[in-house]
């Protein structure tokens, strides 16, 4: 480059460089639909989750919805047997 003018040199390293860059990002860019695949797949991995959750709530609640019935029913029987127990004398539930 001894030979060329002082211009012309640094516009060569300048494409040079810019020419470089191109190719970084053209390698980079060369990824993106294989991150769109992935991104694709977890998105459907995450409504499939939704889905799941919603129907383990939905279960929780139901449950929720039996201990509240098993709690009442049990209440009645647990004041007789303390009503029991204190009038023979025996020992607090």
């Amino acid at each position: 480059m001894a030979d060329l003018p002082a211009g012309i040199a640094g516009a060569q390293r300048f494409l040079g460089g810019a020419i470089g860059e191109l190719g970084a990002i053209s390698r980079s860019l060369a990824i993106l639909p294989e991150i769109a695949r992935t991104l694709h797949e977890i998105r459907g991995d995450v409504r499939s989750l939704d889905a799941e959750v919603t129907r383990m709530r939905e279960a929780v609640e139901r449950i929720e919805a039996e201990v509240g019935d098993v709690r009442r029913t049990v209440r009645p029987l647990s004041r007789i047997r303390d009503r029991r127990r204190r009038l023979s004398g025996g020992p607090e539930a």
